[in-house]
């Protein structure tokens, strides 16, 4: 009988970005779902958000939709760390990711506010 043992995930993808300051990534799972991730940085300082899942097309939010936002000190070794954890969580089973533009990532972004107000009212 055999037995395989110190097995080793194997990346299927890439993503090369240019800069890890200033960066707007868009991923997707097999399943249709979204997630975003925005890095800004601003005198020495850098924000990163990152939303999802969101389903295109659709008003109504899933199950377990999320908005996180850390400000830290630029480090990019903090920065990188933190997209590959946005690019690797496992919850999420990230299979596609690309750059876009800022613009386009923020449409992942809801409004919770206005988006609650549409819950009271029934969307």
């Amino acid at each position: 009988m055999e037995f395989e043992f110190n097995i080793q995930p194997t990346p299927q993808s890439l993503l090369t970005v240019d800069n890890i300051g200033q960066v707007a990534i868009e991923a997707s799972d097999d399943e249709g779902n979204y997630y975003y991730l925005i890095s800004m940085t601003n005198l020495g300082f850098t924000t990163v958000a990152t939303a999802g899942p969101v389903v295109p097309d659709l008003e109504v939010l899933p199950s377990g939709y999320n908005i996180h936002i850390n400000v830290m000190e630029y480090e990019e070794k903090k920065v990188t760390k933190t997209v590959y954890k946005f690019l690797n969580d496992y919850h999420a089973g990230i299979t596609n990711a690309h750059e876009v533009l800022l613009e386009e990532a923020l449409k992942g972004f809801r409004n919770i506010k206005e988006y609650l107000k549409e819950v009271k009212r029934g969307l």
